[in-house]
């Protein structure tokens, strides 16, 4: 009995974007487009989001033919015996790499309204502590001005209350890129430390 590896029935959304996928790969194609550089760069942004579902989409619709073709050969009683042997061989990496490409897949689209999400507004604010603590939010202030440059993000600082010793009393900053909101979703609430002052030293 040959054995079907069926799509799940949310892959049809995926079947849709990669027809959307195609369909501005066209548009970007045509003369009018290239001629008008903001419509060019809107397309291709829109492009480049969905493409990165597309890539690992691409890959599962692969995966999934090589693991019906393996099964074929299984199920026929008349395939080769050395080919019957590759494909029992083959076909738990390829239903462990289907499956891990499902997950995957399954993921993104569950998050994707939050990756959609380009632009956030991220306040710092000094808790208790006089000075240290305004040297300490300088400190935050420091490493998200990192963090936003390791990932190629857009740092603007809205407003910024500087202490008397060089710290932050209040930052307000925008930052803005590709997939930010699921990178800071979680920056919430206080943060405490403990260590010996700058102020004492």
């Amino acid at each position: 009995m040959s054995v079907t590896y069926q799509d799940p029935p949310w892959i049809a959304r995926l079947v849709e974007m990669a027809a959307q996928g195609a369909a501005l790969a066209e548009r970007m194609n045509q003369p009018d487009v290239a001629a008008n550089g903001a419509l060019m760069v809107k397309l291709a942004r829109e492009h480049g989001a969905l493409e990165k579902l597309l890539k690992p989409f691409r890959e599962y619709r692969e995966a999934t033919r090589q693991l019906n073709e393996t099964a074929e050969i299984l199920a026929d009683p008349a395939s080769d015996a050395e080919l019957r042997e590759l494909a029992e061989a083959e076909l738990p990496e390829l239903e462990r790499r289907r499956n891990e490409l499902l997950d995957e897949l399954q993921a993104k689209l569950v998050t994707g309204d939050e990756a959609a999400v380009t632009s956030v507004i991220m306040e710092i604010r000094a808790g208790t502590g006089g000075e240290e603590a305004a040297l300490f939010a300088g400190d935050l202030l420091g490493m998200y001005r990192a963090y936003a440059a390791r990932h190629k993000f857009k740092l603007e600082v809205l407003s910024l209350s500087a202490s008397d010793l060089g710290g932050v009393r209040e930052a307000i900053l925008n930052i803005k890129g590709d997939e930010v909101y699921m990178g800071l979703r979680f920056e919430a609430g206080g943060h405490r430390v403990q260590r010996v002052p700058t102020t004492e030293t």
